[in-house]
């Protein structure tokens, strides 16, 4: 039904978690805001998505990183 997102900032950043389906397509914006120094945990539903493979990318600043996120039903 939903899955955590963790991620850390050692500054102030404006942050970007969007998540994508397999065909890049962007499905939903998960984090838009700006964010502390230290870890952070977001919850994100799921339970309007199909199972599959998607991504989701985090953007702050100059650093971007993406991962992958496998949904089973």
């Amino acid at each position: 039904e939903k899955t955590t997102i963790h991620f850390k900032v050692n500054s102030s950043y404006h942050v970007n978690i969007d998540l994508f389906n397999n065909g890049g397509k962007k499905i939903k914006a998960i984090a838009d805001g700006i964010y502390d120094p230290g870890e952070h945990m977001i919850e994100v539903s799921i339970t309007d998505l199909p199972a599959g493979v998607y991504v989701y990318q985090m953007r702050t600043g100059f650093y971007k990183e993406a991962k992958k996120l496998v949904i089973l039903k």
